[in-house]
């Protein structure tokens, strides 16, 4: 299901963000465990300041729903429901200013239990929905080839690191990455997996062709996840043995300045190009460097998945 807010409603956007949010970790479209999207990345979505998401993001820490870590991003955490009184309580106000509201607009009973009703089967229809996730071995690349896979496909694509895979038996597919795809299918067996060719970018494979094996390649990223997976690909990929050394941007590394412009290349991950800015102008060569999934290979995944 898509996040999404009513730009004409009177209530802060910071506000419904959080109703949503809470709405589907209540249905379960967030599981206890599973770290919520980047603040960016959603930002990015719903074309909105990623403070307004944020602030979403803490109202769900201050009523019990997520967890905080710095470096780590929002988790979720078990959902408690209240007990029955309140539940009944609570809800006899929410109809009660709804009722109001619809009356205000000239609704009449029944319009409001066509509506109500309407609103209901909305709902069933949803639940029936297939489960789609996208896991990648590192957050950043789970997070934009969801987003990705979103965009192309038109549906909802969950972003599952693998270490948080234990969380999503009830996916219907998964999509992953070739190298990853075997450990994803042997966690979830019931679950259709398909693989996905990865690509870097060619700019930067042609950089770390030119570096010599005593040179050094800095490589920025926004979590620390991301290091391994990273480094392996430009080693096999450009063939670079030189020395690699990883800066982690959530942890605001002091030395960054100094090892930009003690590297022979930079490397940075999109989700860190904002904040490097400052330091680029140091930097004797630099390149964006993310995982991507080629138009071909969608067009593949798009004859598989459903919808």
């Amino acid at each position: 299901m898509k996040l999404e807010f009513d730009s004409t409603s009177s209530t802060p956007v910071s506000e419904q963000l959080f109703e949503k949010l809470r709405f589907l970790i209540a249905t379960g479209h967030y599981a206890a465990g599973e770290r919520l999207p980047s603040t960016r990345s959603v930002a990015q979505q719903l074309g909105i300041s990623f403070h307004t998401v944020r602030k979403a993001y803490q109202s769900l820490v201050h009523a019990d729903l997520a967890s905080s870590r710095r470096g780590a991003g929002f988790t979720v955490l078990e959902y408690r429901p209240a007990d029955r009184h309140d539940r009944l309580e609570q809800g006899a106000d929410i109809v009660a200013r709804t009722v109001e509201a619809l009356v205000a607009l000239g609704l009449d009973e029944s319009e409001m239990e066509y509506l109500l009703q309407e609103r209901l089967s909305q709902l069933d229809r949803e639940a029936e929905e297939a489960k789609v996730i996208f896991v990648a071995s590192f957050t950043e690349f789970a997070e934009s080839g969801a987003q990705r896979l979103a965009e192309y496909l038109g549906l909802t694509v969950d972003a599952v690191p693998l270490s948080m895979l234990e969380a999503h038996q009830d996916a219907d597919y998964a999509v992953a990455p070739f190298p990853i795809a075997r450990s994803v299918h042997e966690q979830l067996p019931r679950t259709d997996v398909v693989g996905v060719r990865t690509q870097l970018p060619a700019a930067a494979i042609e950089v770390a062709t030119r570096l010599f094996d005593y040179e050094t390649l800095l490589l920025v990223v926004r979590y620390s996840d991301a290091i391994p997976a990273l480094s392996g690909r430009l080693r096999s990929d450009a063939g670079f043995g030189g020395q690699i050394i990883a800066a982690v941007m959530e942890e605001a590394d002091p030395r960054l300045g100094s090892l930009v412009r003690q590297a022979d290349a930079v490397m940075y991950t999109p989700e860190t190009a904002r904040r490097m800015r400052v330091h680029l102008t140091a930097a004797p060569s630099h390149q964006v460097l993310e995982l991507s999934i080629s138009p071909s290979e969608l067009d593949r995944i798009r004859t598989v998945l459903p919808g």
